[in-house]
């Protein structure tokens, strides 16, 4: 296992092996854990929570990616999305999803964005059927990444100099989430959900609660 594969993926996304192949579209809105305009505020409520968060000084920079970045950016460095989701899952908001395999390591990223501007990733590698050595590797490129100290055994949350979060957790998979928590885009989400629930049921009403 060559650590430095997996650095250069975080790094710029780019990697010297073949890409997956294809899914059916299933596939991907089954791994599509926000897809809801509420999930996606939800989501993006989160670090509200994180209270006990670690500072860092640099700024967080999935793939190579800036978060806030508009779709033809991420396309331009990553290459055409396996599949992007846009139906059904709120207005201004869209889905792209990626699958790489690094070291033997298969990845699946899901970029979100809200009004074209990136809000959300998702990175989940799959170690499971790599060599021993693969979860070591993909800590040691991250901590190599951002100058940080990973504990294996639990969720570890960062905030950058931007206020951008980053969470690194193990449930059998390695999953890396990165949240862009902007006042404006949440002030903008809730407006949306509000329009959405106009004539408002019961149901809706306790929706309208929880934002």
């Amino acid at each position: 296992m060559r650590p430095n594969n997996i650095l250069n993926y975080l790094i710029s996304g780019n990697n010297s092996t073949l890409s997956y192949n294809s899914h059916k579209a299933e596939y991907y809105e089954l791994n599509n854990e926000v897809n809801s305009l509420l999930k996606l505020y939800q989501v993006l409520r989160t670090p509200d929570s994180f209270n006990s968060s670690f500072k860092i000084q640099i700024p967080f920079v999935p793939n190579g990616i800036d978060l806030g970045s508009n779709s033809k950016e991420v396309v331009s460095k990553l290459g055409r999305a396996k599949y992007i989701a846009n139906k059904n899952i709120g207005k201004n908001h869209s889905v792209m999803f990626f699958r790489h395999n690094v070291n033997n390591i298969n990845i699946l990223s899901q970029f979100h964005f809200y009004s074209d501007s990136l809000v959300y990733v998702k990175i989940t590698f799959d170690y499971l059927e790599a060599i021993k050595e693969a979860r070591n590797s993909i800590y040691n490129s991250l901590q190599s990444k951002y100058d940080l100290t990973i504990n294996p055994n639990s969720d570890n949350v960062f905030v950058d100099v931007n206020r951008n979060y980053m969470r690194i957790f193990d449930n059998g998979q390695v999953n890396i989430q990165y949240f862009y928590v902007k006042d404006v885009i949440l002030k903008d989400l809730r407006s949306n959900l509000k329009l959405g629930m106009a004539k408002p049921d019961s149901s809706n009403q306790s929706i309208i609660n929880l934002i």
